[in-house]
This record gives structure tokens, C-alpha cells and sequence, in this order.
């Protein structure tokens, strides 16, 4: 037991003033010291030994922490294993988080571990907030939810939206997901979108807490393409509205100095950090091993990863993703990252996101095979407003990879990469440009000697980006 931890016994229902659950089945311990204001902290009953299997113990001890308002500190002892739990979206779970307001601690060298070869190690998602054993489950994704109709488009920073039915039934704090479009072609899960809060209303017009990240308007889906436009209806109109998604985000956690070590030295398909349907996330001097990928994730906003590590142990060809935001992932922050593998892995930022910034990263793999077209720097489907200073040294090796690969309509404040990110790429450029790129004036620093091909595009499609460079090849 850790020390300034009691051992004064939290039973389930027995424990008056603490937290409540099944009778008679002690969860763990709770500080009786006095600490912040307002926060308590409980140690669940685990051996922590690397070896018991404490899934159940630490699940169990989350979901007793009521629900009052009050912020909690959930502290592991020392490094707990982690077995399979029920199958959700395809994956055995590990630890839900299931409720907000909370940080989690441990003891230094502790965190969570696994010997699976498929699971979510670790899930914060707003579907654990109604349904902790399948908090994932595909009919409860927020695209799969009713959407209310807009009246009007909707200019990038607007504080306000016109509904189109005025007895739309949102009211003031409503978490709410806008969306449009499609970004993936053949799927139905991919739209641009955000995450928002309403802060008033009046009649069928409502005030957002965030200015949109985004312009939105009514678009169509284009046969062949993967991205829906919203020019002139060429296909089936898609969604285009505001779905209330009030009560599914999971909101306010800080994991500090957790392992999550989902990779071992086995190759696997698993996730050290699962994110969906969440706002406010700090992930801060935790270390991270996984098989595909490190952190990722869906419908997140705010979130920070500060000062971790990350390594895979990788599969030749496999492509494993050390942080993925993706469909309506914005405003986050990676800072201070060290990612290493046994192959080259990939920084992924896919379909919509948005005020992503990230500085001091170093990444160092050997050099090896990937899948054709894979980059070790990959920005895709409309980014927006990203701010990247990144270092890579160890590339994907095939003919038809990248080092670093921008398409499809991205704007760069910045866009700096470090003098090891190209030169030695084997494959076919250090950079590709594809579709409207755009980098803020001044804001593209590239290393000496770097190969760019932008065959795959118009020049006036693009700015901001050395098209006179000798080593361009297109445009």
C-alpha cells in the first residue's frame, strides 16, 4: 500500500460516506488524510503484482465513485494486469473509465499491462457513461444517432446556428456534435465535424460555447471519390445537422504517470489508449507500448499528451500509428513525445481535425517495409489549422511511400520539419502534396535536399509551399 494510504476498508454499500455497490465486496481504500479541496482518493483493492489478473478490481472500484460533483483521485498501487474483458467494436475491453471529473495516479512504475493480442487496453469513452460493458458499441456512436436539421449554412467561427425546426428541444449546456459530408467513401461514420456545447437559446436559433471550428453547409456524396462536396447535388444528399449527444461525453480525466503497456514484445493488434466521445483529456508523463495504435481517437476535444513515451513492437508491413486523432477529433495538444518500434510507425491525423499542434516530438525506428502509400507523417481528408514541429529518423521503405504526406484540402499554420525527416527516405519523395494544401506564409520550414512530388495536384491549388525547389517534382 502505497504510503499516506490508510487502510481503512471500502466495502460496496457497507461504507457510509464513501461509495456504494454490492454489498460486502471491499473495493479498495480510501485516503483518510485531508487533500485538496473537495477530492478524495481511492486505492482499489489490487494485488499489483504484474500477474493477478485486476481488470475486475479496478473496474469495479471506478464504477463505485459516485457521481456527485466532487473530483476523485484513483491511485494503482504498483503495475496491474490486465485480462480480456467483454468484445466491443470488434475488441476485447480492458479498463473503462466510466465517469469524469477524476485523475489517475500510480506508483512510480506502475499502470496497467496485458498479454492479450487484441484489446483496448485502456478506454475513455462517453458510451461507458450509459453502457460501461459495451462502451463502444456501433449502434451507440454518435453518427449513428438522429440527426436535427440546419436551417442555413454555417461560416467557420460563428457563434450561432439557425435549426431548422424551431421546437428542436436543445437547451442551454446540451453537449452537441455538428456535422456534414463524408470523408471516407463507402462508409457512414467519417463526417466533418465537432464537438460544441450550446450556451443559449432562443426559439430555433442557438448560441455555441465555441465558435465553429468549421464552415458547414449541405454536401453530397460524389460516386468514386472519398470525399463528399458541397457543390452543385451530383449524389444522395448526406447528414447535415446537430446531433444532442448531452449525457455520452465523457468529460475532465488526467492520467499522470501511468504505463499502459499493451505491446510487450508480442506483435498484436492493440490500443494502449482508447478516446471517444470526449472533452478534456490529460495524458501526462505516461508511457505507452501498443501493437496498432499508441493513442486513438473519435469525437475528442481538448485533449493534451505531454511528456510520454511510446513504442511498438510492430509488425514488418503492419504500419502501427502512434497517436491518431480522427472524425471530429480538435484541439489538441502533443508535446515532448518520444516514439520508438522495432518498425517504422506513423503520426496519423485522418478525416476533419482541427487546432492540432504538435512540438518536440522525436521519433526514431529502423528503416522497413509499409503498406503502399503509407507515410510516416500522414494528414488526410480536410485538416484544419494544424501546427506541426516534428522530428522522424527510421522510414517506410517501399516504392510508393512517404516520409511525410499531406491531401486533400490541409492548412498549415506551420509545418517545420527537422533536417533527419528527409533525405534518407527511400521511397518515392520525403513529401507529397495531394489536393488543396496550404501552409501559412512563413510558417513552412523544410530541410535542405528534401524531394517533394506534387504530381498529384494543381500549383494553384497550393501555397505556402517551395514549388521552385529543384527537388519538386509536379505542380
Amino acid at each position: 500500500m502505497s504510503e499516506g494510504i490508510s487502510r481503512r476498508v471500502v466495502v460496496r454499500g457497507l461504507a457510509v460516506g464513501a461509495v456504494g455497490v454490492l454489498a460486502g465486496v471491499v473495493i479498495g481504500r480510501v485516503h483518510d488524510d485531508a487533500g485538496p479541496a473537495g477530492e478524495n482518493v481511492l486505492v482499489p483493492d489490487v494485488a499489483a503484482d504484474g500477474v493477478t489478473d485486476d481488470r475486475n478490481a479496478i473496474n469495479a472500484a471506478l464504477a463505485s465513485i459516485p457521481d456527485d460533483g466532487r473530483h476523485w483521485t484513483v491511485h494503482l498501487p504498483g503495475m496491474c494486469y490486465v485480462g480480456e474483458g467483454p468484445v466491443s467494436a470488434g475488441f476485447a475491453t480492458g479498463i473503462v473509465v466510466p465517469r469524469g471529473n477524476l485523475t489517475l495516479t500510480c506508483a512510480p512504475g506502475g499502470g496497467i499491462r496485458t498479454r492479450s493480442a487484441r484489446i483496448r487496453l485502456l478506454i475513455l469513452a462517453g458510451g461507458a457513461l450509459k453502457n460501461r460493458r459495451d462502451p463502444l458499441a456501433p449502434a451507440d456512436w454518435w453518427t449513428a444517432q438522429p440527426t436535427m436539421g440546419i436551417a442555413a449554412s454555417v461560416p467557420m467561427g460563428s457563434e450561432t446556428i439557425q435549426m431548422l425546426d424551431p421546437s428542436h428541444g436543445l437547451v442551454a449546456g446540451d453537449d452537441i456534435f455538428i456535422r456534414t459530408g463524408q470523408l471516407v467513401a463507402g462508409q457512414d461514420r467519417e463526417p466533418d465535424a465537432e464537438l460544441n456545447q450550446v450556451r443559449a437559446v432562443a426559439g430555433a436559433r442557438i448560441t455555441l460555447r465555441h465558435p465553429t471550428a468549421k464552415a458547414y453547409a449541405q454536401e453530397y456524396a460524389v460516386p468514386g471519390l472519398t470525399s463528399s462536396t458541397p457543390e452543385a447535388a451530383v449524389g444522395p444528399a448526406l447528414p447535415f445537422g446537430i446531433t444532442k449527444v448531452t449525457g455520452t461525453v465523457l468529460k475532465d480525466v488526467t492520467i499522470k504517470g501511468w504505463r499502459v503497456l499493451a505491446g510487450g514484445g508480442r506483435i498484436s493488434e492493440n490500443t494502449a489508449v482508447h478516446l471517444q466521445g470526449v472533452d478534456g483529456i490529460r495524458l501526462e508523463g505516461s508511457g505507452m507500448t501498443f501493437g496498432k495504435y499508441g493513442v486513438a481517437a473519435r469525437y475528442s476535444r481538448d485533449v493534451t499528451i505531454r511528456r510520454a513515451t511510446m513504442a511498438t513492437p510492430g509488425e514488418p508491413g503492419g504500419d502501427p500509428v502512434f497517436v491518431a486523432p480522427s472524425t471530429g477529433c480538435g484541439q489538441w495538444l502533443v508535446e515532448t513525445v518520444r516514439a520508438s518500434g522495432r518498425v517504422p510507425g506513423k503520426f496519423h491525423a485522418h478525416e476533419g481535425v482541427y487546432d492540432l499542434v504538435c512540438r518536440d516530438w522525436k521519433q526514431a525506428t529502423p528503416d522497413g517495409p509499409g503498406k503502399p502509400g503509407a507515410s510516416n507523417i500522414s494528414i488526410r481528408a480536410r485538416a484544419y489549422r494544424h501546427d506541426l514541429a516534428m522530428e522522424v529518423r527510421g522510414f517506410y521503405t517501399g516504392p510508393e511511400t512517404f516520409a511525410t504526406k499531406a491531401e486533400g484540402d490541409v492548412y498549415f499554420r506551420q509545418l517545420h520539419l527537422a533536417p533527419a525527416t528527409a533525405g534518407d527516405h527511400a521511397g518515392k519523395a520525403d513529401l507529397s502534396l495531394e489536393g488543396a494544401v496550404r501552409i501559412r506564409p512563413q510558417g513552412c520550414q523544410l530541410p535542405s535536399g528534401v524531394t517533394i512530388d506534387c504530381s498529384g495536384t494543381e500549383a494553384a491549388t497550393l501555397s505556402g509551399v517551395p514549388l521552385d525547389a529543384p527537388q519538386c517534382v509536379g505542380g
